[in-house]
């Protein structure tokens, strides 16, 4: 990845374990290059992004801390990203499978990346660990089910929504660090 700011250009390929941009640092940001870039994975938590950039990152994919809700300068930096993309480029996104992650992917998707798709967070992830999820009270879930009611969040998470209200349950994408793969 090269960052392209007005007196400089920065190659990010020296820091194969990670590179962090201060918002502070966004305002002078002309464009991002990503020619070599054919997939993108952005993770919601801290823990599961160190865990990936830690084991290893194939040359061709760039790995993205999304940390939660994103603040509007997060988003100048996402749309920058989605413009240095080629067409072919997949994207794909990995958070819990819960309420917040499913907020998360839609918004990710619905203002920046259109082709997201969701990384791990299906129905066959959600049962192949609903019995290590964490157990939801019943207004969590009053507001799962609202929101699901409502179109809040992509109808492609509406299987796995369905699942966390009968079970009550939902999944911390950390519990997932040991069957992780590239």
């Amino acid at each position: 990845m090269q960052l392209f700011f007005a007196q400089s250009t920065l190659d990010t390929s020296p820091f194969p374990k990670g590179f962090c941009l201060q918002s502070e640092n966004l305002d002078g940001l002309l464009k991002i290059g990503l020619d070599d870039i054919h997939t993108v994975l952005f993770v919601e938590n801290r823990t599961n992004y160190r865990h990936i950039l830690l084991r290893g990152v194939p040359a061709h994919q760039l790995v993205i801390l999304h940390g939660g809700f994103y603040s509007p300068t997060r988003r100048q930096l996402f749309k920058l990203l989605s413009s240095g993309l080629t067409a072919s480029a997949k994207v794909a996104f990995w958070g819990d499978i819960d309420l917040g992650g499913f907020l998360m992917f839609t918004r990710l998707k619905q203002f920046v990346f259109p082709a997201l798709e969701p990384y791990r967070m299906g129905l066959e992830d959600y049962c192949a660990y609903r019995n290590s999820g964490s157990a939801r009270s019943a207004a969590y879930l009053a507001s799962l089910q609202k929101q699901m009611e409502q179109g809040a969040f992509d109808p492609l998470f509406t299987p796995v929504a369905r699942a966390i209200l009968e079970d009550g349950r939902t999944i911390e994408q950390e519990i997932m660090l040991s069957n992780h793969t590239n």
